[in-house]
């Protein structure tokens, strides 16, 4: 499977860089959902929707934590420094990855509890999981400048572009 999608865009090093979006996009769709529930009760499709996207996310996730760990094995050697922070962000990561699959598999006894209503509890479980949605964006929010770092300050797994031909 990774040889056919390198096979399809040659021009990355590694997965890694194209898969982390998805989470990164995918969480905060979900709690801008969650957030749709406080103001609009009745909104059930936000509810569905939020569900699905929490799954997403944690799939995303896991399949980014797989594409990086193949490609901390083509990087080759580093620095102390930014061995240290692909570490933390490896850390980090475990850590966002745990927080994704608990909300998601939270989030959708939530919905398959409420769907046979209308109208969306505004209860204790909701409002937990709203607040671990949010603390999941923070994490993930600090995952993604530990990358962020190891690449634009580091440059891991960059390389350099081909001289000019005049």
């Amino acid at each position: 499977m990774t040889t056919f999608l390198s096979g399809l865009m040659p021009g990355l090093p590694n997965l890694h860089p194209a898969v982390v979006h998805f989470p990164l996009a995918l969480l905060p769709a979900a709690v801008l959902f969650d957030l749709v529930l406080l103001v609009w009760a009745r909104a059930a499709w936000a509810d569905r929707a939020a569900a699905w996207l929490y799954a997403l996310a944690a799939i995303g996730a896991l399949l980014a934590a797989r594409a990086g760990e193949a490609a901390e094995e083509s990087v080759g050697a580093l620095a102390p420094a930014a061995r240290a922070l692909l570490h933390e962000h490896e850390r980090l990561a475990d850590r966002a990855i745990w927080l994704l699959v608990a909300l998601a598999i939270l989030r959708a006894i939530a919905t398959w509890r409420d769907r046979r209503t209308g109208v969306v509890p505004r209860g204790l479980l909701r409002l937990l999981l709203l607040a671990g949605g949010l603390a999941a964006v923070a994490l993930l929010a600090s995952v993604a400048d530990h990358g962020g770092r190891m690449v634009y300050r580091h440059g891991v797994a960059v390389t350099a572009p081909p001289p000019e031909v005049r």
